[in-house]
């Protein structure tokens, strides 16, 4: 989670400084890494069951 709301903080950041560029690239980054991490979890669900 700290890593999500640090990642936040930088695209917040980017807008505020009115740098469409570094913001798209940076959620871009957010979005692939997330979406990763999520098909990870998804994929370890049936280990978790049992």
């Amino acid at each position: 989670m700290d890593t999500s709301f640090t990642e936040h903080a930088g695209i917040v950041e980017a807008i505020l400084a009115e740098d469409g560029e570094q913001a798209a690239s940076k959620l871009r980054a957010h979005v692939v890494v997330q979406g990763q991490r999520f098909a990870d979890l998804v994929a370890s669900l049936p280990m978790l069951g049992g």
